[in-house]
């Protein structure tokens, strides 16, 4: 066996990456954010709560978390908002005729609600002063995205459903594939998500490959051309 003169990869340049079918982000589907709004209803105690901890007493956390998973999913679903722009939310701003916030970048950005997130926000705020936290964890204090997590976690656990990758930012993807299913156009969902390019927002209104295959096989004039040479015949 001889030797080579010379190492054959030199000079061969970089090899190709094989190529991947890009991955559509796994988001909800509506059953589930029923199922989560199911589970944050009133509490009905069984029996007289004779205990001094925290937690069970009346506008306690447990009773507490009821009205913000309620207020959380609907804000989520309703404006596509960032989880960190939830967790600074104030009641001041839950009780604003028009929510303002601070949106990516530090500009100020308007946020569009219903009147029923609308409602859920300003029953969350209650009568609390305009700089406490509109969302808190179970101390009290304001919540992180972290502590937001929490809270999604344990309303999925009472509703027996699996959380996709990301939950928190999974509603942004929902949100923006219901517009986007309704007609709204993608320029109307990219200043509602207040994204900066509209291939960003190209990537949240992407369908999967049964809508793709159910659009297709509805456009398609096949089926129409076919009849009608049918009916030359």
């Amino acid at each position: 066996m001889g030797k080579l003169e010379r190492d054959p990869f030199v000079g061969a340049g970089r090899v190709p990456n094989l190529p991947h079918k890009r991955q559509r982000r796994q988001t909800y589907a509506e059953a589930d954010i029923v199922r989560l709004l199911t589970v944050c209803g009133p509490i009905h105690w069984k029996r007289e709560r004779k205990t001094d901890r925290r937690q069970w007493q009346a506008g306690g956390p447990l009773e507490r978390e009821m009205l913000q998973g309620r207020a959380l999913v609907l804000v989520l679903v309703d404006s596509a908002m960032r989880a960190g722009e939830v967790a600074r939310l104030t009641c001041g701003q839950a009780r604003e005729s028009e929510l303002v916030i601070e949106s990516k970048g530090g500009h100020e950005d308007v946020v569009y609600l219903t009147d029923e997130t609308r409602a859920a926000l300003r029953t969350l705020a209650g009568l609390r002063a305009a700089d406490a936290p509109l969302f808190r964890d179970w101390n009290g204090e304001a919540c992180s995205v972290r502590a937001l997590r929490s809270l999604l976690r344990r309303m999925a656990k009472r509703a027996m459903i699996e959380l996709p990758p990301r939950p928190l930012h999974a509603f942004r993807h929902y949100a923006a594939q219901v517009w986007a299913k309704s007609g709204m156009p993608d320029l109307v969902i990219q200043q509602l998500m207040r994204h900066a390019n509209l291939s960003t927002t190209q990537i949240y209104t992407r369908l999967s490959d049964p809508e793709l295959a159910e659009q297709h096989a509805r456009a398609s004039p096949i089926k129409r051309l076919i009849e009608r040479a049918d009916r030359m015949r």
